[in-house]
């Protein structure tokens, strides 16, 4: 069985995933699975921040005092106590490049990936939405057979990060068309415009690589960021442009909607693997004694309670908030959180079993 684990673009509200992410590698741990996630995961997906997470599973620290890949608690680390790594307004950016220093993010990339780190370096399947801007298209930063692996990992990750409330548009090297006078440059823009859960282009690219080929079996574990369901207020909308008033102004929730396809997704997602409607209630997956152990896409999100929508509130009270509306959603996640932990587990038992040589067992 194939494990696919896909991380929704949420900026700061990646806490939750991150805490989900923790609970998960917990849990494994318990059940006897102590080595990194992307032992047991074979692709990971993840656009904007979450996708800088899912590189951080992936590919090792090229600093000698640890090669080691994160873990889910650096992760959780960084975005909680460091959240300058992305959010630096240190050295203020030019009128008109987004509010954070586009520089100081680079730089803390190639620390951690180093500079001529391609994507095909990943301990395991990646997978990074982008949007290319001089193509007009989508292009998928991947290792996987036949993917856009050419590409350094720093600027990969600053290409899918390039949120207009965040940063400018990224110039990213394409390395698979090397020219006389220099590799071409190219722009791009997040990732996040097409694929804020980007587990729908995961699956495509596992369809495409035939992991979903019949007699095959794939199991997607998809980790949200919180949702805001409050009432989308039409009347205070109704005018919102007249008078030279900015929609976003007027309405945040209205604009964080264009953040927030990841329900659509999901529904298609659990209509197309699990083909059991009442396993989704619309937020998360839900087990039930009839479909226990016949699912194959799991879905863990919930509302956010106290937290805000905005990827950059990083006041105290939005991280703390962020960290209680993580910790609820994992108690409402919990049926499922099991029975992910003990699929992995078994999986993992049955690979290992499967690459031990006979000679040794019956030594």
């Amino acid at each position: 069985m194939k494990v696919i684990l896909s991380l929704d673009n949420g900026g700061i509200r990646s806490i939750i995933s991150a805490l989900l992410l923790r609970e998960l590698e917990k849990r494994l741990h318990r059940a006897g699975c102590t080595e990194p996630l992307n032992s047991y995961v074979d692709l990971f997906a993840g656009t904007g921040l979450a996708a800088v997470m899912a590189a951080g599973l992936c590919f090792s620290k090229p600093y000698a005092a640890d090669h080691a890949e994160s873990t889910a608690d650096e992760i959780l680390e960084m975005l909680r106590f460091h959240h300058d790594f992305v959010f630096d307004r240190s050295r203020m950016p030019a009128a008109g490049n987004g509010p954070y220093s586009a520089n100081a993010f680079e730089e803390n990339l190639k620390l951690r990936f180093g500079e001529t780190t391609t994507f095909a370096a990943a301990k395991s399947g990646i997978l990074i939405p982008a949007y290319d801007m001089l193509n007009r298209r989508a292009v998928v930063f991947s290792n996987l057979e036949g993917g856009f692996s050419n590409f350094y990992v720093w600027q990969g990750l600053r290409g899918t990060c390039a949120m207009p409330e965040i940063f400018a548009p990224a110039m990213v090297e394409n390395l698979a068309k090397s020219r006389p006078r220099g590799t071409p440059l190219l722009p791009f823009f997040t990732g996040g415009a097409m694929a804020s859960d980007p587990t729908l282009c995961a699956y495509a690219e596992a369809s495409r690589i035939r992991w979903t080929r019949p007699g095959s079996q794939v199991m997607v574990i998809s980790l949200g960021a919180g949702l805001d369901r409050r009432p989308l207020p039409y009347f205070d909308a109704l005018n919102a442009g007249n008078h030279g008033q900015d929609l976003a102004s007027v309405t945040p929730q209205l604009v964080s909607v264009a953040h927030q396809l990841e329900c659509p997704a999901a529904q298609m997602l659990n209509s197309l693997i699990n083909r059991d409607m009442t396993s989704f209630d619309g937020i998360s997956t839900r087990l039930t004694a009839q479909n226990r152990g016949m699912l194959n896409y799991y879905r863990l999100n919930g509302a956010l309670s106290a937290g805000s929508v905005a990827v950059d509130d990083l006041t105290p009270r939005n991280i703390a908030a962020l960290m209680a509306d993580g910790e609820r959603i994992i108690s409402e996640n919990e049926a499922a959180l099991d029975e992910i932990t003990w699929r992995i587990a078994e999986n993992h038992m049955l690979k290992t079993r499967e690459a031990t040589p006979l000679a040794s067992v019956l030594a």
